[in-house]
């Protein structure tokens, strides 16, 4: 009987210490709340948009910062480099943004992160996901793009 006590109470420790494990290592939430950086698109999935704009080709970078903004610059085909700015928040599992026109962002996006490659879906549908690959942002784009107030 005694054995039996000893053994529950030491299933009972080792869950608890692998409970206050898991919440000190940090939640799947925390982790994909870390977009900050600097990212290119690498890929998209659209389930009701075209990925090609014509025949053109779409680049796009972006750069979250620790202080709440953001820089993006798109391309689209040949043409220059729109930057476009504003700033982002993530909660509740969601990430936001406002560009410096006041605008919001077409929707939220569910993050996630697994090293190198950041993952952004749509939300609440699902239906787009954007990846994005950690990189430096060329200074040529930096220095060269369009300042695009959105209207």
């Amino acid at each position: 009987m005694k054995m039996v006590m000893i053994k529950k109470l030491a299933m009972t420790v080792a869950v608890a210490v692998a409970a206050a494990f898991a919440v000190a290592c940090g939640s799947k939430e925390d982790k994909a709340a870390s977009v900050e950086g600097e990212w290119e698109l690498v890929d998209v999935e659209f389930a009701t948009k075209s990925a090609v704009v014509g025949s053109e080709t779409v680049s796009v970078y972006v750069n979250f910062d620790a202080k709440g903004t953001f820089v993006m610059y798109q391309k689209l085909g040949e043409g220059r480099f729109r930057k476009f700015s504003g700033t982002w928040s993530y909660s509740n599992g969601l990430l936001n943004g406002t560009y410096s026109d006041g605008k919001n962002w077409g929707c939220p996006y569910k993050v996630s992160r697994d090293g190198d490659t950041l993952v952004m879906v749509s939300s609440p549908d699902g239906n787009d996901t954007y990846t994005y690959r950690k990189c430096t942002i060329p200074d040529e784009i930096k220095k060269n793009s369009w300042l695009f107030l959105k209207m």
